[in-house]
């Protein structure tokens, strides 16, 4: 019974200090990455499903099709990447999207993406600046790649940690299924349930 017991802490600290303890590679922003970009096939594989998802969006009705807006969004954008621009070989693109609720977000490629209520939000261009600037700092610092990255590795390692504490149960009451699907729902709800902003 001590074994139980010394078996199920172990695992309990395991399980709450790993997810945010897991090493991360250290990634260069884009802007410093020499060539090609992105820089590998996993990141162009990431790279595709947000190209995929705007080529799936473009003419439809969710986005507002309002060139003179688009241009007055992706300016703001270019001048604030200024010549990282050219440096990286960027075609400036920004989908504005008609949806009533505060949000907007940069897919892996750097398309930038603005919902209609985040612009009825902004009392002036400053203030779309800083949203769209905060949105630009995620693309550049290759976050979406870095987040996927993260939560590949840290559900390999749960998947690890719950089949050794399944092991463990096992040993002492006999039912190793039991003990695995558990583990590994409790590593999944914790690697999935962070916030991302």
């Amino acid at each position: 019974m001590h074994r139980v017991k010394l078996l199920s802490l172990l695992l309990a600290v395991l399980l709450v200090a790993f997810p945010g303890t897991v090493a991360a590679k250290k990634y260069k922003p884009i802007n410093e990455i020499p060539g090609q970009v992105p820089e590998t096939e996993e990141e162009e594989a990431v790279w595709q499903v947000g190209i995929a998802h705007q080529e799936e969006v473009r003419g439809g009705q969710e986005l507002v099709n309002n060139a003179e807006l688009e241009q007055y969004l992706e300016g703001i954008v270019a001048r604030l990447m200024g010549d990282m621009v050219a440096t990286i070989g960027l075609e400036v693109d920004v989908l504005v999207f008609r949806e009533p609720t505060v949000n907007a977000w940069v897919y892996p490629n750097g398309t930038v993406a603005v919902q209609t209520g985040m612009l009825a939000a902004m009392d002036n261009e400053a203030q779309l600046a800083a949203i769209l600037g905060h949105e630009v700092s995620h693309f550049l610092n290759r976050h979406a790649f870095i987040q996927i990255k993260s939560k590949q590795t840290q559900s390999a390692i749960g998947k690890g940690l719950g089949a050794l504490a399944a092991i463990a149960v096992a040993v002492e009451t006999g039912t190793i299924a039991t003990g695995l699907l558990d583990t590994g729902q409790i590593w999944t709800d914790l690697v999935t349930s962070g916030y991302s902003r």
